[in-house]
């Protein structure tokens, strides 16, 4: 899930998504302050795309995850359209 760029990063994309159809790009700035657009973009795409679905997991490529522990909280709660967010300063 990306935003518009202007340079040659945008060529590669744009060859990207006609050869493999897996890149989501929104129609804004690929930038910081953007973030809250870009999230906002993939979960609305989500809820009309992928409606179906149980789980959605968005994270940074720059994180770790404790997948063991996950399993383990989505398996005891009962989770119904549910947001859980964690963040560091």
């Amino acid at each position: 899930m990306v935003g518009k760029r202007n340079d040659k990063v945008q060529q590669d994309l744009m060859w990207e998504m006609k050869e493999h159809h897996d890149i989501l790009q929104g129609a804004f700035d690929d930038k910081y302050e953007n973030l809250p657009i870009k999230h906002t973009f993939g979960l609305k795409w989500v809820a009309a795309q992928c409606s179906h679905v149980k789980y959605l997991l968005k994270a940074d490529d720059d994180i770790v995850m404790n997948l063991p522990y996950l399993q383990k909280v989505l398996q005891e709660r009962d989770l119904v359209r549910t947001m859980i967010g964690i963040y560091s300063i």
